[in-house]
This record gives C-alpha cells, structure tokens and sequence, in this order.
C-alpha cells in the first residue's frame, strides 16, 4: 500500500500514487453556526460537513486540514471512532487528502499527549487519504517550557544552563512571587519555576533585538537568528532548539511507533520556533503567518517565506494557514469592511508565490465565515460567506488546478495596481495572469473586476482560459519558438470540442480581443500570407467574413443575393464586430454605424473593412455579377492625363511629454493618447532609457509620448 510521501530529492510531497503534489487546501472547523464545536455530540452533522467538503471540491482544492478538538479527544479516549471515521470517510470519497491536528487543546503532559496521539495514528496508520498528522497548532514558548516532560526526554531549558550563560534576571523569591500570582504555571515546581521566568526574559530580550535588527536591516527575524550579529543569542537558540528537539522526541516517536506510513508536521507561527535546526527531523514543515493586505506587507512576507526556505533548502514547507478576513478589528464597533475582490487578488497572489518557488502547498484559512463568534475579524476569513455563499477567491482558487505540479518551479512577478495587486505566474508551458491591470513585454491584461487568465503552451498553439471578462493582448511568437511571426495569428472560440474561429490577427501584431467568463480560446498560426494579386479575389475562410446591416427592413432584401451568393455572416450587432471577424462588409450609412467603429474594427485586426451605402442594391448585384466580395478589389485604375502634383505633407506631429500619475500604466496612457491601448509598446520603446520593463512606471515619471505612427 502507498501514502504520501517526500520526493527522493526532499523538494515537495507526492501522492499515493507517487505523482507530484501540490496542496490546495483549507482549514476546516465546522459549519458557519458550529464552527470549534463540530465534534460535539449535539453539533455533529455528516450532512453538513458533507456538503462543505463537496464545496471543497468544487473550488478545486485538495486537501482539508481538521482538527482534534476536546469533544472528539474524548470519543477517542472512550474508543469512539465513529465521528472521525465517517468524516475522514467523507474526505476520501471527494478526493481531499486530510491533514488532520492533534492536541488542539494544549495539554501540557507529554505523555499523556502521545498516547492519545498514537492512538489515533495507530487506526488509520493504513489509511491513504491522511496526507500527514500535524503534532500541533501554532505552539509557543509556555508550550514548550511549560509542558511535562518525562524522564527518559528532559528539557534542557529546565535547567541552569541559560542562568548559568546569561546571569540571574529574575530571583527564586520573585519568580515564587509571580508564581503565586498565577503569571508563572502553578504545575511548574520552584525550581522549574525559575528557570521558566529567566528564559522567558532572556526570549523577550532576544525577540526585541531580533525585530528590531530586521526592521533596520530590512531583512527577517530568521535571518537575524542565524547570523553574526544574533552571536549573544546563540546559546539560548541552542537551548531552545535542543528544548523543541525533546518536545518532538516524545510527540514524534510515539506517532512513529504507532504509524511508519504517514507523515509528520507541525503548525508553527512563531518564527523563533519554525528556523529551529530540529525541525529537520519532521517530515516537512508547516508555516502559518497572517498579515494586513496591502502591497509593502505582501513583500515582506514573501521574504519572511523565503528566509524559512533558505535555511531548509531541502525541506518541503507548507502554508498550512494564511488569509486575509473581510473586516478590519476585533471589535463590532471600530471593525470596518474589506473588500472581498481585494482580499482575493492577496490570497492568489500568496498560493501564486508559493508555486513559483516550489512550496509543497497553501491553505487558506478557513473554509466557511462563522457567526459563532462577536470578533469580526475572526469571523469573516470564509472561502464562503453565510449561506454558502462563495466570496471571489472561490473562483479564484479555481484557477491553481490548472498549475502544472511540481518538480518544477517559475517566476512570480508582481506589480502593485488600484486595487491591491496583479501578478504573472509562470510555469513551465503555463502563465497565469491575474489582477486589475498587468503588463510586461509578452502580456497586457486588464480587467474592472477581480478575475484571471491561464495560458498554456502548446506545440503550435496556445489555449487561454478565462476565468472572468477581460481584456487580454498576448504576442505568441514571445512563447512559441515554432512561431512563425510572417504568418497572421488566427483566434477561436473553444467549445465542446470544436473551433469557432473568432478573429484574424495580421503578421507581426499581438492579439488582443476581451475574454469572457468561462470561455476557452485557442491561438493558432493563420495561413502564409501571399505576395498581393490585383487579379486575384480574396476569398475568406468560414467564419472570417461579416455582413453588418444597419437596418434590417431597408437593407436585408437589397443584400440578401449578395449574402446567398457568398455566404458570410451576417450580423445587426454593431457592437459584437470588434475583434471577431477578418473581413468586415457595412452596408450602413454613417449616422447608423459610426466611422469610429469602423476604424474600432480596423484597429481589433480586422484586415478589410468597407461601408456599402447610398445605392446598396445596385452596388451589391454588381459585386455578385462579378463575384468579388469587397469594393477593394474593383478600384479603377487611376484617370489618364497629366498627374496631378498632391498637396504637400501636413508638419509631422511633435512629440508630447506626459507625467505618470497615480494608477497609471503604459496601456491607460495608450489608450489616452492614441485611443488604443493595445500600442502602448511604441511609449515603452521611446522610454527604454528610463523604464526598463512596462511594468516599472511610477508616480512622477516623465514619460516622452511620440506620435502615432
């Protein structure tokens, strides 16, 4: 039999089957009304907590995180599987691996801990659904200074050696003293007592000087842990480290004894634990931090992440907790409202981080909103709101099933915009865009709302899903090696199997149309573009040809010959032409299709496009008796006689200078100047010597606009 497991290299996690995985997950607590109660035997409820994981499911996550909670401590104790039976029953059936938390409680005796911890690993140790047993959440110093350690594995930390290092900070009277006052464990004897308080100063001091180090150095309080500069601190790291090493020893062993198949982890949010060396004995780790969403904190905490990578480079590190809640405050009263789209950009943007650089996973805290709770923020970091109603990080995390798994990583590239963030993710023979506005050399994408798109690279082809309305500018030939930038680019709608064809791209330019919600499209290289043959008709393939008639009672009867005889489309919608036909025939006066949309047309890559007016009747049935489709191609030569000498050149346009204002970006200031922000590249290309990438403009910036060309 087969379980999860670490890759032979130690870089990321496999599945039973040994395939590659990468965790999607959330932590799980229960249903809105019964969330930290859901193993009480008058809360307990298959149906629900059926339904949630079958949420679960259907926003694509893999993994549930659950958690051994006192009600469900006490089944155990008393021999009753049943509740988690069924439950992790119920995981299995919807294909989520279940990491599952022991000791939510924070017992103290170790080994009253490990026994019911290896009773638990001792039924399900066959079980392949459990991805890994989590010996805790989130323990701090009294958690392990305070717990009872037996005999056979003393803590070093209950001992003289810190005093003995650093001198006495707090005297046996006092920490008696304190200990009567209940701020020292009543269970802790004198001497234990003592050693407790002096550590914990000697830890205050440590954590003081660590932030504040990192906080001038711009770096992370593991960097400070392991540098020069902490050197006074090495003794107490030391013991602290061989204090955690003790702690996993009894946790640890007695799972291992009981359970040689699954993995070990635990949650840790305190990074003065999580850099400890002894970590290394744990299968993989697991790291919780929370933060507020905007953009500088976004960045330090990918830093934070990436100091724990560096000290375990061949370690797999989970994000086993992160989000961001819908309101501001613990308080009803002073708590405010945090826009959910925003919130959504910052999570995507996390599990984006965590797959660019090979993390073994990210898992969103929490699944469902409570209302079992008066703290606002607590209650509002749902997946679903009350009700089960999804939030748009829902739909978001849709878009992480598409990412290719590991071994491989990418690159993350993030950018600040209006309304938090937008990013590009890239994977081998995958990009994923997401954000209101983002643009580099190869993509533009923006969007009002909070929604993304998936490339990915085919031999020959790309195929983009959308994941919400857009609009996207991508140049194949930057992904495409086989791309043959001589040939136009072809756009298709992918539906059911089969290809609409959309647009028609000429050689050389982007494509750039507006992607709708759970539409598929398909990028192909169009056929080799002939050498030009006055003689020789164009004739469109299906699909690329349109007739737009500005009035159906007026013009449908004089066109109709015309349309039987060639077979275009025809359409009343002036709106739906842009972007989606080639070849464009307007049979419409002006005041019913504006000449702006027809130079609209012209600019979303349509290759012809011509008005027939006045006398359309006559124009048309001469178009069909000499079957040529466009008035382009019948121009008359030009009159006999002598040439007339042309007017001479307007003055060429000057150049203009525009100052970047907040929310800028190349393609808002293309579409300000030239009315298309699909030619924001010619601004790029005139700025090189001060921008070195789209993405780089700031505020202030003099930006030289040239004319359009």
């Amino acid at each position: 039999m087969s379980f999860s497991a670490i890759a032979s290299d130690k870089n990321y996690l496999t599945q039973p089957n040994q395939t590659p995985f990468f965790a999607r997950g959330a932590n799980y607590e229960g249903y809105f009304d019964r969330a930290w109660r859901m193993w009480d035997s008058d809360k307990f409820d298959e149906t629900l907590i059926a339904r949630d994981f079958s949420k679960m499911a259907d926003t694509g996550l893999n993994t549930v995180r659950l958690f051994v909670q006192s009600a469900l401590a006490a089944d155990v104790r008393a021999d009753n599987f049943s509740k988690l039976d069924r439950v992790l029953q119920l995981a299995a059936e919807r294909q989520l691996a279940v990491i599952l938390t022991f000791n939510d409680d924070h017992a103290l005796n170790l080994t009253q801990v490990a026994q019911l911890d290896a009773k638990i690993a001792t039924r399900y140790r066959d079980d392949p659904a459990i991805l890994a047993w989590d010996l805790e959440n989130e323990p701090v110093f009294y958690n392990f200074v305070a717990a009872i350690y037996p005999a056979d594995h003393p803590a070093p930390v209950h001992s003289n050696v810190l005093v003995d290092q650093y001198g006495v900070r707090v005297s046996q009277q006092e920490a008696l003293a304190l200990q009567q006052q209940r701020r020292i464990p009543r269970h802790l004897n004198p001497m234990q007592a003592f050693w407790y308080i002096n550590a914990l100063r000697l830890f205050i001091e440590f954590h003081n000087d660590g932030t504040a180090w990192a906080s001038q150095n711009g770096k992370t309080l593991v960097d400070y842990i392991y540098s020069s500069q902490a050197s006074k601190w090495h003794p107490l790291v030391q013991v602290l480290n061989d204090t955690v090493a003790a702690w996993l020893a009894v946790r640890q062993g007695a799972v291992r004894a009981a359970d040689p198949n699954h993995l070990i982890t635990v949650g840790y949010h305190w990074l003065h634990f999580a850099a400890l060396p002894a970590n290394r004995a744990l299968s993989f780790q697991s790291i919780h931090q929370y933060t507020d969403p905007t953009f500088p904190k976004f960045k330090k905490l990918n830093q934070i992440l990436l100091s724990l990578k560096n000290v375990f480079p061949n370690h797999p590190l989970l994000m086993s907790e992160f989000g961001y809640s819908n309101q501001t405050g613990t308080d009803p009263a002073n708590s405010a409202p945090v826009d959910a789209r925003k919130t959504a950009l910052f999570e995507m943007g996390l599990m984006a981080f965590l797959r660019a650089h090979n993390f073994a996973g990210g898992m969103k805290w929490m699944l469902n909103d409570v209302d079992t709770t008066a703290n606002p923020r607590e209650a509002n970091f749902g997946i679903y709101r009350l009700g089960d109603n999804p939030k748009p990080i829902q739909a978001m995390l849709k878009m992480a099933q598409r990412w290719t798994p590991p071994p491989d990583g990418g690159t993350f590239n993030v950018v600040q915009d209006p309304l938090g963030l937008a990013f590009r993710l890239s994977l081998p023979k995958q990009t994923t865009l997401t954000g209101g506005v983002y643009q580099d050399e190869t993509f533009s994408w923006r969007t009002d709302s909070v929604a993304g798109v998936t490339v990915t690279v085919n031999a020959e082809t790309l195929e983009i899903s959308a994941q919400g309305d857009g609009a996207l500018t991508v140049d194949p030939a930057d992904l495409l090696s086989a791309w043959d930038a001589a040939r136009p680019t072809v756009l298709y709608d992918v539906a059911n199997g089969s290809l609409a064809r959309l647009a028609t791209f000429p050689p050389g330019q982007p494509a750039a149309w507006n992607v709708s919600a759970g539409k598929t499209y398909q990028l192909a290289m169009g056929d080799p573009v002939s050498p030009p043959d006055d003689a020789a008709p164009i004739v469109p393939q299906p699909g690329e040809h349109v007739v737009l008639l500005g009035d159906a009672d007026a013009m449908l009867r004089a066109a109709l010959p015309y349309i039987r005889h060639f077979s275009p489309d025809a359409t009343f919608a002036a709106a739906e032409v842009p972007g989606r036909w080639g070849y464009v025939t307007v049979v419409a006066s002006p005041r019913q299709v504006s000449d702006a949309l027809l130079a609209e047309m012209q600019s979303a890559g349509a290759r012809i496009v011509e008005r027939i007016s006045g006398d359309v009747e006559s124009t048309l049935a001469n178009l069909v008796a000499q079957d040529r489709r466009f008035l382009a191609e019948l121009s008359p030569p030009p009159p006999g006689g002598s040439p007339v000498d042309p007017p001479p050149p307007p003055p060429p346009p000057t150049e203009q200078i525009y100052i970047v204002q907040a929310g800028d970006s190349l393609y808002r200031i293309a579409q300000k100047f030239y009315g298309n922000g699909n030619l924001w590249r010619i601004i790029f290309d005139a700025n090189r010597d001060v921008i070195d990438s789209p993405s780089r403009i700031r505020p202030g910036m003099q930006l030289k606009i040239p004319p359009q060309p």
